[in-house]
């Protein structure tokens, strides 16, 4: 046992030997060292350069779009505003243009989008909101938005048919109650586009038990116009 113990002692410990052979790769080849050390650092340091660059971009986004949000206020509150309308166009389309990515540039397309619909102009808020739609990593919670803008501003031009195409778009994206809704403004361009047929459908469906008790009495409505009995209560 003594003999094993002795033997033991005299084997070269394996931490220790590990560390002195990565001592001696370390002076050998004291270039390469010090090349992957710099190489870590100015990586280290690009990374923190590029998250001040997009905290510094989120913030300047931010208060572009607060400054625009003043004009488009007293716009949207008074239609005859002309003053009002051009300084929030031109404010809103510089955020759009210059932090389109950003939250904030999202917003903006928004609201601009919708500033041009309260206009009539119509085809330039198809291109606004053409501009959303085709955004591949746009919230889920805004496409269906952005799809109902197009569609309003594609049945402000009367292309009924790709409306129609744009509210369903608009009703698959949205959730149960939202859907309900643009289910109406389908019901409309479907009508418009001499589609009674569907627009009846949908006018029926809506009047339903489960449904939205305000959004059926707009049906209904819809109904009578389109020279049809609605269902009863």
């Amino acid at each position: 046992m003594a003999v094993k113990q002795r033997k033991k002692l005299k084997e070269p410990d394996e931490f220790i030997t590990l560390s002195d052979r990565a001592v001696r790769w370390a002076r050998e080849n004291l270039k390469l060292v010090i090349a992957l050390a710099a190489a870590f650092v100015l990586c280290l340091a690009a990374i923190t350069a590029v998250q001040a660059y997009l905290q510094h971009q989120r913030q300047a986004a931010a208060q572009a779009l607060a400054v625009a949000m003043e004009p488009y206020a007293k716009a949207m509150d008074d239609f005859n505003d002309q003053k009002s309308f051009t300084a929030a166009e031109k404010a809103l389309r510089k955020v759009m243009e210059e932090y389109g990515s950003t939250a904030s540039g999202v917003q903006a397309s928004l609201s601009l989008g919708n500033l041009l619909l309260s206009r009539e102009k119509w085809g330039s808020a198809q291109e606004v909101f053409q501009v959303l739609c085709e955004q591949d990593d746009l919230a889920p919670m805004l496409q269906p938005l952005a799809w109902r803008g197009k569609a309003q501003a594609l049945e402000g031009q009367k292309k009924f048919q790709e409306s129609a195409g744009a509210y369903r778009r608009a009703v698959k994206l949205s959730g149960p109650n939202l859907a309900r809704r643009y289910r109406l403004d389908l019901a409309r361009v479907l009508a418009a586009a001499g589609d009674q047929k569907q627009a009846e459908d949908i006018y029926r469906e809506l009047c339903g038990p489960k449904g939205d008790p305000l959004l059926a009495e707009v049906a209904r409505a819809e109904l009578v116009e389109l020279g049809v009995v609605p269902p009863k209560d």
